[in-house]
């Protein structure tokens, strides 16, 4: 079963003070910090080399992203809209 996605082309509702988009940040770095866990547990018990590689993506994945929504906090705080 999968959950309603929203239409992208639709905007959400503006939230003056960014906490919608605050909140999204936040997961967005808890989901970096679960896919390095991941990678970790998957590099400790992989049983061939194309899961390796596997693993070594999604860490890869995990920083880029992680750096991104860091990036992004910043903006928001010297912006003024970080809760």
């Amino acid at each position: 079963m999968h959950s309603e996605r929203p239409n992208p082309t639709q905007q959400p509702a503006e939230q003056p003070d960014g906490k919608a988009e605050n909140a999204n940040l936040r997961r967005a770095l808890r989901l970096s910090r679960e896919m390095l866990a991941l990678a970790d547990e998957g590099e400790r018990d992989h049983a061939d080399s194309s899961c390796a590689i596997l693993y070594g993506t999604l860490r890869d994945m995990a920083y880029k992203l992680r750096r991104h929504a860091e990036d992004e906090c910043e903006k928001h705080r010297r912006a003024g809209k970080w809760d």
